[in-house]
C-alpha cells in the first residue's frame, strides 16, 4: 500500500492536511490517531528529522458521576498486584489465582481514608457505625487483569471534603496517592521464594473488607509495585529497551548533523522507578501473542518419550506441565520479552512446583429458589428497617436489598450481636428479679413454717369440742401442779430461790429441783402435817387423788399438724 510522502519544502502540516485525508490512508487506517503516528512517522523518515515523543500525563483521569442525587469523583484504582508484599501480616505472597477467584467479591466494599481502627486496633469498615463515619465511598467496577485487582473508586465528594481535603485536592490534581486493601484471610505458613523475594506464607481464602486510601503513608503494595490510583494505558509512540532500572529510547539511522547521535542512534535514559512513578505508558507484547509465544517455546521441550504443555501465563512467568512415564510435573519458568521486535526469551532454570485448588462452600441451599432468596432479603431487610434497635432506616432500603450475600450476611452477625448483649442484659435483670422474687418465696416459707406452730387461742379454735375441753383441763391442772410444786420449794427452808424464779422455771425442772431437795409435793389438798405422798406423773392414788395422765402442750401441737 503506497503511503503518501512529503514534497519537497512541504511544512509538516501541509503533508499531514494532505496524507490524513488520503483516502487509501483512511480505508487502511480508519483510526485518526493511529493514522496520524503513519503520517508523522513517513514525513520523519522522509526529512530525516526525528521526534521522540514520550507521553507524559498526570497519573489518573478524573471524572464526576450523579449518583442518586449525590455527586461523586471518579478515579481508576489498582488495588492489588501479584507478588510479595509486607503488610501486618509479614511477608506474605498475593498468587493471581487469589486475586482472580475474589475480584468480584470487592465491588461495593467501602473507601476509607486510612485503615479504621479504635485506640490503634484495626476494625471491620463493614460495621454500620464504623462505615459511617470512615467511609468516603465505594470500590467500584472492579476486575482481573493481569494479575492485578483493578476498578474505579467512587468518592462522595461532600464526604471526602468532611473528612480530607487533602486527599480530595490529590485526587483533583492527579497526584501519587497510594492504597491498601483491608481484607481477612488466612494463611498456609508455608515459606518459599517468589521471584527472587521470599515469602512467609501464602494467602487463602480473602474475604474483602475495605480498600484503604493513604494520603501520607505506603501500602504493602505501593506505588512502585504498580499499586494506588493510577491509569494504565500505552505509549504510542516510542520503543523501549529495558535494561535494569535504566530504559533506553533508541532511534535509529540518524544522519541530521544538528543530532548528536552515536553511530547514527540517538539515546535518551530513564529511570525505571522514575518513568512508572510519571505515568509513562509503553507498548506491550498483547496477552494472545504473548501466549503464542511461549506455547512454541514449549513445544521445542518435547523430547521422545516426553511432552510439554502450556497451563498458565503471568506477567514474568509460565507455567508448564511435563508428562512422561514417571507421570505428571509441574514447572513454573521466568521469561523476558525484548521490546525491540517483541521476542520471547526463557530466563534461568524452570522449578518444579504443585498445584493448589480449593473449592469453597457456597452454603447456598440448591432447593431454594431464586425468587424465595428475593422474597427472603426484602423480609429480612424490612425487619432490619423496622427494628428501633438497629441503624438502619428507609433510606438504607435498596443498598441492604443490593449487597452481596456475604456483606448481608456480615450485617446480620453484627445485629445478631447487639441483639444478644441486650438479650444479656435482660437476662441479667431478669436473674436479678428470679433471685428477689426467690428470696421472697423463701421468706414466706420461713414464715409460712413460723406459723405451723400454733397459738394456744388457734390450738383451741380448730381444736373440736371434746379435745377443747379436754386441753382446757389439762392446761388447768398444769397450772395447779406448777403452784404446788412452787409452794412447796418455798416452804423448804433449804431452797435458795424466790418466787419469781421458780415461776419462770417448767414443770420439770421444779419436780428435778424437789427430788434434789427432798422435798415431798402433794396434790391430796392436805395440810403440810399430813402424811407425804410422792406424787408420780401419771399415775392415780388409790384415794382417787393423784395427777391425771395429761399430755405435754407441745406434743398436742405436734398431733394435731
Amino acid at each position: 500500500m503506497p503511503i503518501p510522502k512529503p514534497k519537497k519544502d512541504e511544512t509538516k502540516e501541509n503533508f499531514f492536511s494532505r496524507c490524513m485525508s488520503n483516502p487509501t490512508m483512511i480505508k487502511e487506517f480508519p483510526d485518526s490517531d493511529q493514522r496520524g503516528g503513519v503520517c508523522g512517522t513517513a514525513f520523519d523518515k522522509k526529512t530525516n528529522k526525528m521526534e521522540l515523543t514520550i507521553n507524559l500525563i498526570q497519573n489518573f483521569s478524573v471524572r464526576t458521576e450523579i449518583k442518586e442525587g449525590v455527586s461523586y469523583i471518579v478515579v481508576p484504582i489498582v488495588a492489588l498486584v501479584e507478588g510479595v508484599h509486607n503488610g501486618s501480616g509479614g511477608a506474605v505472597l498475593h498468587s493471581s489465582a487469589e486475586i482472580q477467584r475474589t475480584a468480584g467479591e470487592w465491588n461495593g466494599v467501602p473507601l476509607t481514608i486510612n485503615h479504621p481502627n479504635i485506640g490503634g486496633d484495626n476494625i471491620s469498615a463493614l460495621n454500620p457505625t464504623i462505615m459511617k463515619e470512615w467511609s468516603v465511598g465505594t470500590f467500584e467496577n472492579v476486575f482481573y487483569e493481569g494479575g492485578k485487582l483493578k476498578g474505579e473508586g467512587w468518592f462522595n465528594i461532600e464526604k471526602l471534603s468532611q473528612i480530607s481535603v487533602e486527599t480530595l485536592v490529590k485526587i483533583k490534581q492527579g497526584e501519587e496517592l497510594e492504597v491498601s486493601t483491608g481484607f481477612f484471610s488466612k494463611s498456609d505458613n508455608t515459606e518459599g521464594m517468589w521471584n527472587g523475594e521470599k515469602f512467609e506464607g501464602t494467602i487463602m481464602d480473602i474475604i474483602p473488607d475495605h480498600l484503604a486510601i493513604l494520603p501520607n503513608d505506603e501500602g504493602a503494595c505501593n506505588y512502585i509495585d504498580g499499586c494506588g490510583i493510577r491509569d494504565e494505558g500505552k505509549c504510542e509512540t516510542c520503543s523501549l529497551n529495558i535494561k535494569g532500572e535504566v530504559i533506553s529510547l533508541v532511534q535509529e539511522g540518524i544522519e541530521d548533523e544538528t543530532i548528536d547521535t552515536e553511530g547514527g542512534e540517538k539515546k535518551i535514559e530513564i529511570n525505571v522507578n522514575e518513568i512508572k512513578k510519571a505515568g509513562f505508558y509503553i507498548n506491550e507484547l498483547s496477552h494472545s501473542k504473548l501466549r503464542e509465544a511461549l506455547l512454541q517455546q514449549v513445544n521445542t521441550m518435547d523430547t521422545d518419550g516426553t511432552m510439554h504443555f502450556l497451563r498458565e501465563v503471568f506477567d514474568n512467568y509460565f507455567i508448564f506441565e511435563k508428562l512422561s512415564t514417571e507421570g505428571t510435573q509441574l514447572f513454573s519458568q521466568k521469561f523476558s520479552i525484548k521490546p525491540s521486535n517483541d521476542e520471547v526469551k526463557i530466563k534461568g532454570k524452570a522449578i518444579e512446583v504443585r498445584e493448589k485448588v480449593e473449592f469453597i462452600p457456597l452454603e447456598v441451599n440448591k432447593n431454594f429458589k431464586i425468587e424465595e432468596m428475593v422474597m427472603e432479603r426484602k423480609e429480612l431487610v424490612e425487619t432490619l428497617i423496622a427494628n428501633e434497635e438497629t441503624p438502619y432506616d428507609e433510606t438504607d432500603r435498596d443498598s441492604l436489598i443490593a449487597m452481596t450475600t456475604e456483606k448481608f450476611d456480615n450485617v446480620l452477625k453484627f445485629v445478631d450481636c447487639k441483639c444478644k448483649e441486650e438479650e444479656l442484659v435482660v437476662n441479667e435483670k431478669k436473674e436479678e428479679e428470679e433471685v428477689k422474687e426467690e428470696i421472697t418465696v423463701n421468706q414466706e416459707e420461713e414464715v409460712k413454717e413460723e406459723r405451723t406452730q400454733l397459738t394456744y387461742a388457734e390450738l383451741l379454735e380448730s381444736a373440736t369440742p371434746e379435745d377443747r375441753d379436754f386441753i382446757q383441763n389439762g392446761v388447768e391442772m398444769y397450772k395447779q401442779e406448777k403452784i404446788k410444786a412452787v409452794d412447796a420449794l418455798l416452804a423448804n427452808t433449804r431452797n435458795p430461790f424466790s418466787k419469781e424464779t421458780l415461776e419462770e422455771k417448767s414443770l420439770k425442772e421444779l419436780k428435778e429441783l424437789a427430788t434434789l431437795g427432798n422435798v415431798p409435793i402433794t396434790y391430796d389438798g392436805n395440810s403440810p402435817d399430813s402424811a407425804p405422798k410422792v406424787a408420780k406423773i401419771g399415775e392415780r392414788q388409790h384415794d382417787g387423788s393423784g395427777v391425771p395422765v395429761v399430755k405435754v402442750l407441745s406434743e398436742l401441737i405436734k398431733e394435731k399438724n
